[in-house]
């Protein structure tokens, strides 16, 4: 459904945006990348992802410029895919949590339904995770000395863009300097009119809680935090904790389901994309080109680029 979304319901572009999306997943391998190797980019808490979620919900990616601590583009970009992962897990795991609460919420309602007066409606709705996350980029200190070269800005935004389209919910710039105008102007034109609308620039407090939760922010953004959200150690505590999980899951659908799909490597993983290609494309050429038959269609190709995300293709 996200490719769809990202092409305007058109399945021929969602197709080939897909197509390209596992060819990418082939060869990098964003799967596989554990913290062993993003540590030591990861080290300084340029990137990380927060414990405390938005007001929606959301996953929020932390990023300061000012604590770069190397000019290794290959090194800085498995970072970036590190993270994204990992939010997107976070963001998808929040949807499907608040699914959860929302059916336990309604059988609750059912089964007390004899009572005339009914249980208390809560005092504000619960947020509703999207599947999308947020950013909060610091500027605090950025210079010349901590600014991605143009190249990697324009790599960057071409793996958010074209490889994790519709997760961003929100950016959030908390006091970009004049500086930061140079980066944008060139990437800027290339950032999609959509991605724009969802770029805060922000530089007073008020203007941070009226999207992040100010006990969730540190008090150098705007928050009310006073100790640092990253501290070395912990994080990678954390991190170390999620790989764990993570091949523990995939070792579980391994012997549940083996070869197919969750075959890895080689011919088997590529063909187990074309197989997921094949599966949107049958989707793109049968709906018809009416938004109501995409709709109608999205499933298919949001079941295929899932599926790839499980085979880790």
């Amino acid at each position: 459904m996200r490719y769809l979304r990202a092409r305007q319901w058109d399945l021929a572009k969602a197709e080939a945006m897909l197509r390209a999306t596992l060819r990418w997943r082939l060869e990098f391998r964003p799967h596989a990348l554990t913290w062993r190797d993003v540590e030591g980019e990861a080290a300084t808490g340029k990137l990380f992802v927060s414990p405390h979620p938005d007001r929606d919900g959301r996953p929020v990616v932390v990023m300061r410029p000012r604590h770069e601590n190397s000019r290794d583009a290959a090194g800085q970009l498995r970072l970036l895919v590190y993270v994204l992962e990992l939010a997107s897990r976070r963001a998808d795991a929040a949807v499907a949590a608040a699914a959860a609460a929302a059916a336990a919420a309604a059988a609750a309602a059912a089964s007390s339904s004899a009572d005339a007066e009914g249980p208390a409606p809560p005092s504000s709705p619960p947020a509703q995770p999207d599947g999308r996350m947020a950013w909060l980029v610091d500027f605090e200190r950025y210079g010349l000395s901590n600014a991605p070269p143009i190249r990697t800005a324009l790599a960057t935004m071409e793996i958010l863009q074209n490889h994790y389209p519709e997760r961003l919910g929100k950016s959030i710039c908390w006091r970009a300097p004049a500086l930061f105008s140079v980066t944008w102007k060139a990437v800027g034109p290339l950032v999609d009119p959509v991605t724009r609308q969802k770029i805060a620039f922000v530089s007073d407090a008020p203007a941070v809680a009226e999207h992040l939760d100010p006990e969730g922010v540190e008090a150098c953004c705007g928050g009310a935090l006073a100790a640092p959200l990253f501290e070395r150690e912990a994080y990678a505590r954390a991190m170390r904790a999620d790989d764990a999980a993570r091949e523990a899951e995939e070792r579980a659908r391994a012997e549940a389901y083996p070869g197919g799909f969750l075959a890895s490597g080689g011919a088997a993983s590529e063909a187990s994309a074309q197989s997921l290609v094949a599966l949107a494309a049958g989707a793109a050429s049968s709906a018809g080109p009416s938004p109501a038959a995409a709709e109608r269609a999205c499933d298919v190709v949001g079941a295929a680029a899932a599926g790839a995300t499980a085979a880790g293709v």
